[in-house]
């Protein structure tokens, strides 16, 4: 006989709850989302796919601590000057004759002319996927361990 009683409501699978252990199920889930947007942007049309790797780079450039991507709110200015890093990349190499270069600027957001294009407006909403999924995915493995 045990001294104390032990709280069984305090046991997860027969394994111990302590508030600094890592959650047992949490890592898995995360590979497991992981491997579903992985296989997710295999079924993306040949022109996204294209584009794919430009935006991934320059998410890989943004991922670090304190990066604007994981600001609460995220300035979308910003993004979209990376989105026109992307096209003016991109719409050479897809594009014999790309409609019109995107603008780069230092200037206010307010004075950027706006790109009415659709490679344009597909860039910037692949890029803001891409960006949520890292945001979602740094949330997750802050929890995890921290």
């Amino acid at each position: 006989m045990t001294p104390y009683p032990i709280d069984t409501s305090l046991f997860l699978f027969d394994i111990p709850f302590v508030p600094d252990m890592a959650p047992v199920l949490g890592a898995s889930k995360i590979l497991e989302q992981e491997s579903d947007f992985t296989y997710l942007k295999n079924l993306y049309p040949q022109i996204a796919r294209s584009i794919l790797p430009c935006i991934e780079e320059e998410a890989d450039k943004m991922e670090y601590e304190g990066s604007p991507m994981f600001d609460e709110y995220p300035d979308k200015e910003y993004f979209r000057r990376i989105a026109c890093r992307i096209y003016n990349k991109c719409a050479l190499l897809l594009e014999p004759n790309p409609a019109k270069p995107c603008p780069e600027t230092k200037r206010s957001p307010v004075d950027m002319p706006k790109v009415n294009n659709s490679l344009y407006s597909l860039t910037e909403v692949l890029l803001f996927y891409e960006i949520m999924f890292r945001r979602n995915r740094y949330r997750s493995r802050k929890r995890l361990y921290y």
